[in-house]
């Protein structure tokens, strides 16, 4: 048995257990519905493929933006308020 190969393979099996939610344009990251509501979602929240996991402010109008597979959010690399660009990493679904 070869242990290099075993080893590539479990590295690229990693890379695709994993899922980046992607801004799919120019807008504000708000994490929360409102100011006095809790987070769509948080680091080890589990979400089903649909589930809202944030809201993009683009031009006065906010995007619900859906989680696009199954699983449990394993980063939240934006903080709330930050201005991101179409194609950034928002969240990572593990």
């Amino acid at each position: 048995v070869n242990t290099e190969n075993n080893v590539v393979k479990e590295q690229q099996k990693c890379e695709e257990d994993y899922k980046v939610i992607k801004s799919p344009m120019v807008g504000t990251f708000y994490s929360k519905p409102a100011p006095d509501k809790d987070a769509f979602v948080k680091v080890g929240d589990t979400v089903k493929n649909g589930d809202t996991v944030l809201i993009l402010e683009a031009m006065k109008m906010q995007n619900n933006i859906e989680a696009e597979c199954d699983g449990t959010i394993t980063s939240i690399v934006v903080s709330k308020g930050d201005t991101v660009m179409e194609g950034d990493a928002l969240i990572t679904i593990g």
